[in-house]
């Protein structure tokens, strides 16, 4: 029986996207553990008081776990080391543990722990299998990271520089590359002239069964609900919030009064907030800005709304909001960029997911999917449920986690 530690500064049992990263791995390893094909261990890192996922918490009740908890100390002291992730200065701590474990496989959560990738290869065992994931190409997140964030801005160059020495140990030294899309894999690959084996995982948003739906589109009278869910203090997504900000009037024109636009997410960026209230009184109304939700608030805004829109134009990685959207059964009206890595579901659009590139584009597709959901003519939710199901098929993430960890042990 294979040995298998996965190490995440991201806490599996939290309830925002970094945690939603980690699932890919986790549940099936999980499965594969109880299957008593492997022997599971997990390092993570969590903040103090972090909320968390009971449900999941609970599922992994059989796996050995070791918790870091973070100090407020630990991001400054991180920078001060030039390294671009906290975990990273706890190395000597992990390889602690990984002594006292032994295992044969060690997966890593992110490419920003070169350190760890490295010390593992050197003071723990050159040997071991290393699997390191990419949830982005880090650089690029850099790019867009320090947009609107004032005078943090200087630090910009250094950040770049750190990740970009984490991400060439992570290449160094990882055995086998994990990618949440073909076309950031190439890029990534090429960028650092990298020709090691690699598969392609995206995201598992849940596994279950899928939350029941409430319609409000059975009277013309009725509000037209439109949301967009994420972190608002990261450009992409502020960006995305004065897309629909712009585009108000053409939206109400279109919906009249019965509509609302609903923006959901963390943090809202001081910049996003301004913005908002700059607006006139009477386009704010059509508004509402929730900060901070629960899981159980954010589950309940995207089951009492009709349409997601995600018009995002930038960014790495794959938009988890998409696969949110679909498994809580809501047709999609999302830019052709916000689609990167959803290619398979091509055979959807216009049906399901309505793709733009304009902000015209945007209206005229608004204005189909309220068409379509006043005369009843499409059942999104089934829809939605058949993507999910085609796309991240619990089946297909336990193969594949199975094939990466008999690829990495036959090296």
């Amino acid at each position: 029986m294979e040995k298998v530690v996965y190490i995440t500064s991201a806490n599996p049992f939290g309830v925002y996207g970094g945690a939603i990263g980690t699932r890919k791995f986790i549940l099936p390893l999980c499965d594969l553990m109880e299957k008593g094909e492997i022997d599971l261990h997990i390092i993570y890192m969590k903040n103090p008081n972090e909320v968390e996922n009971e449900n999941f918490k609970n599922k992994l009740k059989n796996v050995q776990m070791f918790e870091i908890v973070k100090r407020k100390t630990d991001k400054i002291m991180s920078r001060f080391f030039f390294q671009p992730d906290p975990l990273n200065i706890y190395s000597g701590k992990i390889m602690k543990t990984l002594n006292e474990i032994r295992p044969d496989i060690i997966i890593i959560q992110s490419s920003r722990l070169g350190k760890i990738a490295s010390n593992i290869k050197k003071k723990y065992s050159e040997n071991s299998k290393l699997i390191i994931n990419f949830d982005n190409f880090e650089l690029e997140f850099v790019e867009v990271f320090f947009k609107y964030r004032g005078l943090l801005s200087f630090l910009k160059p250094i950040e770049e520089l750190s990740v970009y020495l984490s991400e060439k140990k992570c290449i160094e030294f990882g055995d086998f590359f994990v990618f949440l899309h073909k076309e950031e894999a190439i890029e990534v690959l090429n960028f650092y002239k990298s020709s090691k084996q690699w598969e392609v995982l995206p995201f598992l948003y849940q596994e279950g069964e899928f939350p029941r739906r409430e319609y409000y589109q059975n009277s013309v009278n009725n509000t037209i609900n439109l949301i967009f869910t994420g972190s608002l203090s990261f450009s992409p997504n502020i960006d995305a919030v004065f897309f629909l900000f712009d585009s108000l009037k053409d939206i109400t024109d279109l919906l009249g009064e019965n509509c609302r636009i609903i923006i959901a997410g963390s943090n809202p960026s001081k910049y996003l907030m301004k913005k908002y209230l700059e607006l006139k009184p009477h386009q704010r109304k059509f508004i509402e800005i929730v900060t901070n939700p629960s899981p159980a608030e954010m589950k309940k805004l995207l089951l009492s709304s009709n349409i997601y829109v995600s018009p995002v134009f930038s960014g790495p990685g794959m938009k988890t909001k998409v696969v949110e959207a679909l498994w809580h059964g809501l047709p999609i009206i999302a830019s052709y960029f916000s689609l990167r890595g959803y290619e398979s579901l091509s055979k959807y659009h216009h049906k399901l997911i309505f793709p733009f590139f304009s902000k015209q584009e945007f209206i005229d597709s608004l204005g189909s999917v309220v068409k379509l959901l006043k005369n009843q003519e499409s059942s999104f939710e089934s829809l939605a449920h058949e993507a999910y199901g085609e796309l991240f098929s619990y089946d297909e993430f336990l193969n594949k986690n199975k094939k990466i960890l008999f690829e990495v042990t036959k090296k």
